[in-house]
């Protein structure tokens, strides 16, 4: 039936097209932000799986960052440590030299000097392995605690503080050629401290060293799932995005086609 009143031509093909610009829209935004789910509103379940694991991802990064600040107070503390360790090795030859007797007292005083000063030096090597306000050496360190993965149990690593300083080796005494042999001894033992010391501090840093391995891995697994939910296929948007320019031309011109309907009408009074 002709009528001037409903066109339903015009109508289906207002509707096709409509459909098309909408699908047309969506594929630009797809190609636009590189997400086939960029809001709730794509794909509200894909979206919240993708928020919470964003969340996780953010807090792996917040985990690796803590990480390298725990490894960095514990790379200071070592190169501090070592300088300790050396300088109590030179206080060793320095009593051993005083407790051998034969020495005038200007000698005796010249390794007395000496041995003070190195003991003294101590101080600075301690003072030294500060690192973001943290020094786990000093005489009032403090333990530092660091998260070293996301799981609810056996989560952090605690980097345990050890006073090298000269009294807490037990080596403050000012040393004297009577008291050599016994100084000697002290140091002797404070060496062991300190190498025992050291090595938790390395294996605390091969375990934070692998820990970091870990998390980042793990993050950039987490981050390639999250992609899989929510990327979007470009090279598959871009071929949509050509059928769907067709479609919206065509259905432009069925359109077209469709409103000129009633113009028949006219034919039929000529």
């Amino acid at each position: 039936m002709a009528s001037v009143n409903t066109n339903y031509s015009a109508l289906v093909a207002t509707q096709v097209l409509a459909k098309t610009n909408r699908d047309l829209a969506d594929v630009q935004g797809r190609i636009s932000t590189g997400l086939k789910v960029a809001s709730a509103k794509d794909d509200a379940a894909t979206y919240g799986i993708a928020q919470g694991q964003r969340a996780r991802i953010g807090g792996l990064n917040a985990i690796s960052t803590g990480i390298d600040r725990g490894s960095n107070i514990l790379s200071i503390t070592q190169v501090a440590g070592a300088a300790i360790s050396e300088t109590l090795v030179k206080l060793v030859e320095k009593a051993r030299a005083l407790e051998g007797g034969g020495l005038s007292t200007d000698q005796q005083n010249a390794y007395i000097a000496e041995y003070t000063a190195l003991q003294n030096s101590i101080a600075t090597s301690v003072a030294s392995a500060t690192f973001n306000g943290s020094n786990l050496i000093a005489a009032t360190g403090a333990n530092v605690t660091v998260n070293v993965n996301d799981a609810t149990t056996g989560n952090t690593l605690v980097l345990t503080s050890v006073a090298l300083t000269a009294a807490g080796l037990s080596i403050a005494t000012t040393i004297t050629a009577a008291n050599a042999a016994a100084q000697r001894a002290l140091v002797e033992t404070a060496i062991t401290t300190v190498s025992t010391a050291l090595g938790t501090f390395g294996a605390q840093a091969n375990i934070l060293e692998d820990q970091k391995a870990f998390i980042d891995s793990l993050a950039d697994v987490v981050e390639k799932g999250v992609g899989q939910l929510v990327d979007a296929d470009l090279a598959k948007e871009s071929a949509r995005l050509q059928s769907l320019q067709v479609k919206q031309q065509l259905g432009a011109q069925a359109l077209s086609v469709a409103n000129q309907t009633p113009q028949v009408i006219l034919s039929f009074f000529q």
